[in-house]
């Protein structure tokens, strides 16, 4: 399935390895997760919650096991300028200051505008019935920050973002390459 500026992101958790930590043999653990974000573009609230859930668990892991830093990889079925990439790179996000349906970025784009065949157009009647649907329920925000009558959900790590695109079409379905590099130590030479 494609669908214009879908995504996936590796965000990678601080602190950066240097070469000292990296001769340190404790230091060549490595927590991985990854994820397949629900696709439905209507349901950011749990998209958000999955997301949060992972992150957290995550975290949680990356303490119990000394710190060791944390890769999160898959499909989060989601554009570059969406709430939820909001989410990722900042750690934080008002779900109030944004249509839970639109929280993706998915609903706004169609395959053909990615390929430049047409421009999608928009019934009045559709986008009234959007604004006065678009609020948020209490099970609804329950499950996007994982608690009851909470605005904002958040997640504990510090990430940064790396993904492949093309010039005209984003997709989650590339092909990715990642090097590591563990240096010998003065006890292994």
């Amino acid at each position: 399935m494609f669908l214009c500026g879908e995504l996936s992101k590796i965000p990678i958790s601080h602190p950066v390895l240097t070469h000292d930590t990296m001769c340190n043999a404790e230091s060549r653990r490595l927590l991985f997760g990854n994820i397949h974000v629900l696709y439905n573009p209507s349901r950011g609230d749990v998209k958000l919650g999955q997301i949060r859930t992972l992150s957290s668990k995550a975290h949680i892991l990356s303490k119990k096991w000394g710190n060791v830093p944390v890769i999160l990889a898959g499909d989060y079925n989601s554009t570059p300028q969406s709430a939820i990439y909001e989410f990722l790179s900042s750690s934080q996000l008002n779900i109030m200051l944004h249509d839970r349906k639109e929280l993706s970025g998915q609903r706004s784009c169609n395959p053909a505008q990615v390929f430049g065949i047409e421009r999608e157009t928009r019934n009045p009647l559709h986008l009234m019935d959007r604004f006065f649907k678009s609020g948020w329920t209490d099970e609804e925000v329950k499950v996007a920050t994982g608690r009851a009558k909470s605005e904002v959900v958040m997640h504990p790590l510090t990430l940064n973002s790396s993904y492949a695109t093309l010039k005209k079409l984003g997709s989650d379905h590339l092909a990715l390459v990642s090097e590591f590099a563990f240096m010998p130590t003065e006890k292994t030479l």
